[in-house]
């Protein structure tokens, strides 16, 4: 294993704490519905389409919607553009995402994913470079191991229908997607199938490399260090990441089944509404519908009533199920599963099955609770680079809270051309690495680039239109995300 360890050079600014601290407050007092509503597609779609220029519809498009997966096109090149010849070599990203396995989806990542696939491109111009993001159902619609079997199958497409070589193939995934692109790789390996005994994955070739940001690899809330706080609650340092081992606790619980619903802390108006008046008070019912719709438009309920309600408890400590883990050893099958499944937890895997063409590059932050979990796996995974970011900075998936809080250029840019030269390193013949802050290819595609039919329009137009059709056509604008 070789790794590297980034030194710390500078202070976060001071938006980029407020940031993280508000992130860590949201995701430890309501880890689920107000994160769900923030990071759906509904919320996301206008957005995109914004950055983009208006050409969302011609970089995303869906790439397979059928009852056993779904998954989109995320690509530079417009679906205008000519195919690329069947001669140029071709690498194919399939991006797992992140969230806990109940939060995020394809909208959220589209815009990092197509700045990565610009340095890629920039790295390797003769190389043709595409992704396909899987939208895999999130809890409380499913649970384990519907969204594994989802990754599973969307791999097997790619290889079946797609006549993609797997050596070709880069496995991605961060937080709960690195957890199932492990999961996956060790189902390939031929380990833990009993459980996903749909068909025999490893008949299946390995891919050719995998890629992973702040994998979740250790879900065991009575084993893993990320949880370690919950259990020796006055012994530790207060946490610099933005996420709690309590919501940890809590997804991985409710992944497992051994928790049927989330829960959330009781605010002061749910306290004193349900102490008057009980919880059928219409104000509490007022509030949760609000929050159930998308934050940039008053439309559609992003979730069934059904599936948002969420238990109110009056303290952290109850955000799981702690009477599970009181007892020595698990009590139920749920439990069970969770403490000693292989998919569930890919540290109990058997890595030195686990054989990739080019490798393993994980990187992740060294203040994250994951951080240890992280790095007792990589040292039992062969040929896996490791990258750790150090610093106010070194924070769960780093590079893509980097992109967004960074306060310069080339900051916000370096996680995400460290991803595009981790995908590409063996896999690509034709790399050319680069650092250049003028090289790199930061602004995002937009639909103006292929409008010969309708002539030159400055870069400004487009954006005055597009901000006008977010302001006064919204449901316009919003057209992409409804098809997420």
């Amino acid at each position: 294993m070789r790794q590297r360890r980034r030194a710390y050079t500078h202070t976060p600014s001071y938006f980029y704490a407020y940031t993280l601290c508000v992130t860590q407050l949201l995701m430890h007092y309501f880890p689920f519905l107000a994160p769900r509503v923030a990071l759906a597609p509904e919320s996301h779609g206008p957005i995109i389409q914004w950055r983009t220029g208006g050409g969302a519809a011609t970089l995303i498009r869906p790439y397979h919607q059928a009852p056993n997966f779904r998954a989109y096109w995320i690509s530079r090149r417009h679906r205008r553009a000519p195919e690329p010849l069947a001669t140029m070599p071709r690498v194919v990203v399939l991006y797992v995402h992140g969230g806990g396995f109940a939060l995020g989806s394809v909208a959220l990542y589209t815009e990092p994913l197509l700045r990565i696939l610009g340095h890629m491109e920039h790295m390797s111009p003769s190389l043709t470079v595409d992704c396909v993001a899987l939208e895999y159902d999130l809890m409380p619609h499913a649970h384990f191991p519907a969204p594994l079997l989802q990754v599973l199958r969307c791999y097997a497409h790619l290889i079946e229908a797609e006549r993609i070589p797997a050596s070709r193939i880069v496995l991605a995934g961060d937080s709960a997607g690195g957890n199932l692109v492990l999961s996956a790789l060790l189902c390939l390996s031929g380990q833990g199938t009993s459980e996903v005994a749909e068909r025999n994955w490893a008949s299946l070739p390995m891919p050719g490399k995998a890629v992973l940001i702040s994998p979740w690899v250790d879900l065991r809330p009575r084993e893993a260090w990320s949880t370690e706080r919950v259990r020796h609650a006055t012994k530790l340092k207060p946490s610099l990441d933005i996420l709690s081992a309590e919501c940890l606790v809590q997804f991985a619980q409710w992944y497992a089944g051994v928790l049927k619903r989330p829960r959330r802390i009781m605010g002061p108006v749910t306290h004193l509404c349900e102490s008057l008046y009980g919880t059928s008070f219409p104000l509490l019912r007022w509030c949760r519908e609000w929050l159930e719709r998308p934050l940039l438009r008053y439309g559609k309920r992003i979730l069934p009533p059904e599936e948002a309600v969420s238990d109110p408890i009056r303290s952290t400590s109850e955000l799981f199920d702690a009477t599970s883990l009181a007892h020595k050893t698990p009590t139920t099958p749920a439990e069970r599963r969770l403490e000693t499944s292989p998919l569930l937890s890919p540290t109990l895997g058997d890595w030195r099955a686990v054989s990739l063409e080019h490798g393993f590059f994980v990187t992740w932050g060294a203040n994250e609770l994951m951080a240890r979990d992280i790095q007792a796996w990589s040292e039992r995974v062969t040929h896996a680079t490791c990258y750790v970011e150090s610093g106010g900075s070194g924070v769960h998936v780093w590079p893509f809270f980097h992109a967004l809080l960074a306060p310069t250029m080339t900051e916000r840019e370096r996680g995400l051309q460290l991803l595009a030269r981790a995908m590409m390193e063996g896999v690509s013949t034709t790399f050319v690495p680069y650092s250049s802050e003028t090289d790199s290819p930061t602004s995002m595609p937009s639909d103006i680039e292929d409008m010969d039919d309708e002539g030159p329009r400055s870069m400004q137009e487009a954006w005055d239109a597009e901000l006008a059709q977010i302001g006064v056509k919204l449901q316009s604008a919003s057209t992409f995300s409804q098809n997420l």
